[in-house]
């Protein structure tokens, strides 16, 4: 995918969204076929040979491993490790949105942090990804931190948990599937916070794309989504998960798609889940490596 301006540069997972959410929102009630069949050729059509796409990028992708790759590795090492295990169970309802529920005072609130950060640094000792930092308690520590300071404001008020918790991560109950769990709420946080970040790039309202836009309607996320709910019930963390599903997001648009055993198991779980990750998975190689990558793009063209 080649980025919208007269450079030569690939383009990004951001790139891919924003072509989604253009289209989404000029076609309201548009299926997930629809977007991916309208954006296929916009998505994977923008170098029309593999020499055109490594001179345009060789200079910045050595200037990244000169002086970006180390501290990047360290940073997906450091949000690997914080995100991958579960602190509470996904799959837990949430409160019922009419039950009165006092919310933990700051100091309990506090208190309950420091133990799940502790939980954290043990799940991170034992079964992290520590090629780089050796030491996460205080990244753990420094992240609960957060979580308190934003939540201190709620802390004492009577009301429902629910409307409290939701409202503390810009969630509208509304957007959210029936009978809803803890997962639920969390990815739609992720997602109300991706979109801020891309109401700035694409200089749109924020409202625009809320109301516009729903996560389930997004090929890229939805595959994002559900691969990265099986990565996270992998016991060891790894860096590479993050970017590992990214790049599964984008399979609806390829005709084949290669990735390691880690990630194509991964697929293979959640194709059972969603028809488009049965389509993705589909398109990953039975043999791994170049010889399988090679035998099924023979065969995509030989069947064209």
């Amino acid at each position: 995918m080649k980025i919208p301006r007269e450079e030569v540069y690939v383009g990004s997972h951001l790139n891919l969204r924003e072509k989604e959410f253009e289209f989404i929102i000029r076609h309201p009630g548009c299926s997930l076929t629809d977007v991916v069949d309208s954006l296929r050729t916009k998505v994977i059509g923008g170098f029309e040979t593999g020499e055109q796409l490594v001179l345009g990028n060789r200079d910045w992708w050595e200037l990244f491993r000169d002086e970006f790759s180390e501290v990047t590795q360290a940073f997906k090492e450091e949000t690997g490790n914080l995100t991958h295990f579960e602190i509470e169970d996904a799959d837990q309802r949430l409160p019922d949105p009419s039950s009165q529920v006092k919310a933990l005072s700051a100091q309990e609130m506090l208190g309950r942090l420091r133990d799940i950060a502790e939980k954290l640094v043990g799940k991170i000792g034992s079964l992290g990804d520590r090629r780089v930092q050796s030491d996460y308690s205080d990244a753990a520590h420094a992240l609960m931190q957060e979580t308190c300071d934003d939540t201190v404001r709620n802390a004492g008020k009577v009301g429902t948990l629910f409307d409290l918790a939701l409202r503390q991560y810009g969630i509208n109950p509304d957007r959210l599937p029936a009978n809803p769990t803890l997962g639920d709420a969390g990815f739609e946080a992720i997602f109300v916070a991706n979109l801020q970040t891309h109401s700035r790039r694409m200089e749109l309202p924020i409202d625009a794309l809320m109301e516009g836009v729903r996560k389930e309607g997004v090929p890229s996320w939805v595959v994002w989504q559900e691969v990265s709910k099986q990565m996270r019930t992998i016991p060891k963390a790894s860096a590479g998960n993050g970017n590992d599903a990214i790049m599964a997001s984008f399979g609806p648009y390829l005709d084949v798609i290669n990735v390691d055993k880690r990630t194509a198991d991964s697929l293979r779980k959640a194709s059972s889940q969603h028809s488009l990750l049965e389509e993705v998975y589909r398109k990953v190689p039975k043999k791994r490596g170049l010889v399988g990558l090679v035998e099924c793009l023979e065969l995509r063209l030989s069947s064209r």
